[in-house]
């Protein structure tokens, strides 16, 4: 199950280009969520001024649920002390400190499988144009399932040899 690098690099390089990338993801997708919600309010209130007035940004067509984006927001500020412990965990050398995030990798990985499984069905169950477009979702899913349980994969070793160096007597550290 151990793997002895990521990609080119070795663990530690592996693991904090993971991070870095995680909070560098997160922090633009939180700018992001902001951005979209006051362009919204921005539409809306320009749309109620007056009736003629086109107004030329962008609207969802969906209608997302109140309640839905502040529980995006907090997973994002989550996900952002996941990828900062695991930071702290590589440059400290405390490997207690990975396991949320491989934590949460595996339970992306669970949710990946679920949503596989329910396409699946979807698919077969669908003999309309819903089917087709469930198709490419389906791979982009199981793309990134299998790029999750290879950084899984990568922090868990990561995480057993921080563990081992921490375990060796200080004579042979």
């Amino acid at each position: 199950m151990k793997v002895t690098g990521c990609f080119c690099f070795d663990l530690e390089t592996g693991g904090k280009i993971l991070g870095w990338l995680g909070i560098i993801g997160g922090v633009i997708l939180l700018i992001g969520s902001f951005n979209i919600e006051i362009e919204t309010q921005n539409c809306s209130i320009s749309d109620e001024q007056s009736s003629d007035f086109k107004v030329s940004c962008i609207e969802p067509n969906i209608k997302i649920n109140p309640d839905v984006k502040p529980i995006g927001i907090v997973l994002l500020i989550g996900g952002l002390i996941l990828y900062s412990l695991l930071l702290v965990g590589i440059n400290n050398r405390n490997h207690n400190l990975l396991l949320p995030v491989i934590f949460a990798y595996i339970a992306g990985i669970v949710i990946d499988v679920i949503l596989l499984i329910t396409i699946i069905f979807v698919v077969g169950s669908f003999d309309s144009l819903i089917g087709y477009f469930l198709v490419p979702l389906f791979f982009v899913i199981l793309i990134h399932s299998c790029l999750s349980i290879y950084f899984a994969r990568v922090l868990y070793s990561l995480y057993e040899k921080i563990k081992s160096e921490r375990e060796l007597p200080s004579y042979y550290a």
